[in-house]
């Protein structure tokens, strides 16, 4: 059984590409996602599965770009509507991936349909890792006031329950793969353990450590930002986003083309290099956001479309 991580930076994103036998999985893949493929290809393995931890606000969702280069089945809760994917899992389900069983455990909370995939390694009747989506951090858990303030004492409630009942008792070796890292916005202050295990988040974890009632008062007082792009992400990662093969990318720009494309109102310029560079000199009324801050800021500062 062998693991790789993707990360995407500025996002603080966790996709993973697990593989054993020539059969691969894909756990919550990002929309560039060419990169799986070249795993697969290095490797010489077969993406058999996508699987999705819940329906993501933050990000677009990749499965449908990947399954269209790969024919693999798409996999997610079916405690929500989704308009694609094949496998609608629940709580119990299991699949094979080359020799590893995948066992799937509802734990909602941070959203109702939240899933996380326990491995099994080969010849293991023990848990050896599990992907806990947004349920999990490092130091954290998965934010509980998505669905508004009017609904996240019952969320929290059903976090701690999930958390308790669902992840502790995988036991204290078990490895945990969240979806996100430290500077995502899906989490309070999640820390840049990484990995981390059920053991060390149960000593060091300061949401675990806490009984229900204070674990509830605690995150009732967070104040997270909600970005207005969530409820946009939202709507594509469960209707499905357009294939990127399907968009057209922006044609090359002379100088004087470019300076003419400038003055269209509907038109934002944004420096990609380092603001080091930006701050030395820059575009007049041009904005400064280097590359790999362009997977998370456009969407606080430009209207999704």
């Amino acid at each position: 059984m062998k693991l790789e991580i993707i990360r995407s930076e500025g996002l603080a994103h966790n996709s993973y590409f697990l593989y054993d036998d020539q059969e691969a999985v894909v756990i919550d893949p990002r929309r560039d996602c060419e990169i799986y493929n070249q795993i697969a290809k290095r490797e010489c393995t077969k993406i058999k599965y996508i699987l999705e931890t819940h329906r993501n606000e933050d990000y677009v969702l990749g499965s449908l770009e990947l399954q269209n280069k790969t024919k693999a089945e798409i996999g997610h809760s079916n405690a929500l509507s989704f308009k694609y994917g094949e496998l609608n899992l629940s709580d119990g389900d299991s699949l094979v991936v080359g020799n590893i069983k995948i066992r799937v455990i509802h734990t909602p909370g941070h959203t109702n349909e939240s899933l996380c995939y326990v491995a099994y390694a080969p010849g293991n009747n023990d848990a050896s890792l599990v992907f806990s989506g947004d349920t999990l951090f490092a130091g954290s858990v998965g934010r509980t006031d998505l669905y508004g303030k009017k609904y996240q004492n019952e969320q929290a409630e059903k976090l701690y329950s999930s958390l308790h009942e669902k992840l502790v008792p995988l036991g204290d070796h078990v490895l945990v793969y969240p979806a996100h890292g430290a500077g995502s916005v899906c989490g309070h202050s999640i820390t840049g353990q990484e990995p981390t295990t059920i053991g060390y988040e149960k000593k060091r974890n300061q949401y675990l450590l806490l009984s229900k009632d204070d674990f509830i008062q605690k995150v009732l007082n967070e104040d997270l930002v909600v970005p207005r792009y969530f409820r946009r992400m939202e709507e594509l990662n469960l209707n499905g986003p357009p294939l990127l093969s399907g968009i057209s990318y922006p044609k090359s720009l002379s100088l004087g083309e470019f300076e003419e494309e400038m003055q269209e109102p509907s038109v934002m310029v944004m420096d990609t290099r380092m603001p080091y560079s930006y701050a030395g000199a820059h575009i007049p009324n041009s904005l400064s956001m280097w590359l790999d801050g362009t997977s998370v800021y456009p969407g606080w500062i430009l209207e999704a479309n």
